[in-house]
């Protein structure tokens, strides 16, 4: 049975409860409507945890969050999320995630870069890849060679591309920027259809052939 939200909790949290904590740390979440969907986000004291976008309800949004992070909560890393409105008193990390997702869908492309990632639970190569891949501009590609070779691992360009296929991170981690070395689009779980209509928004010259570099 999926947890259930809970949005009616009396105390704004600071973002800072988890310092000192032994054990499964506090989470916090909630999800807010932009121009392109629903989209929600998970944080921890140290930066986010998980965030999906581009869901017809609330209730979808929710859920994918939830299956994103389930395996974290199996395994002790954090406690259930507490879910707050968006419109309350929100911690740092989520307030930021928030006013960054709203700003991303209304056309700044480039708002989510400078939001905090909590890689504690994941190992440092898979932070490694989501902190590059979020540094990248709107308007420009990698390959996952490239990625793997910017975060010191050259020729380590198929674990890449599996940190973007299962991404928790979307659109905070901008896996649709990363593509193949030929130029092809490589892989990306909505479709490649929707892989070339977010970087065409974004400015690229791209095609279900590939991208023009």
């Amino acid at each position: 049975m999926a947890e259930t939200p809970n949005q009616n909790q009396n105390r704004r949290p600071s973002g800072t409860e988890d310092r000192g904590v032994r054990g499964p740390k506090p989470l916090w979440a909630t999800v807010v409507e932009t121009e392109t969907g629903h989209a929600a986000v998970a944080a921890s004291a140290y930066g986010l945890v998980a965030c999906n976008w581009r869901y017809a309800t609330e209730a979808e949004a929710t859920e994918s969050l939830l299956a994103e992070l389930r395996p974290l909560l199996k395994r002790g890393a954090y406690q259930s999320p507490r879910f707050l409105s968006p419109i309350e008193g929100l911690p740092p990390h989520l307030a930021a995630a928030r006013d960054g997702l709203v700003a991303f869908a209304a056309g700044d492309f480039n708002a989510l870069q400078t939001l905090e990632i909590d890689g504690r639970a994941r190992t440092p190569f898979v932070t490694r890849v989501q902190r590059a891949v979020q540094a990248i501009p709107a308007g420009r590609v990698l390959s996952y060679g490239e990625v793997a070779a910017q975060v010191g691992s050259p020729g380590a360009a198929r674990a890449v591309g599996q940190v973007m296929a299962t991404n928790p991170l979307a659109p905070v981690v901008p896996c649709h920027r990363v593509i193949a070395a030929n130029g092809s689009l490589g892989g990306f779980g909505p479709g490649l259809p929707a892989k070339v209509a977010l970087l065409q928004r974004e400015g690229v010259r791209a095609s279900l052939d590939g991208v023009e570099r």
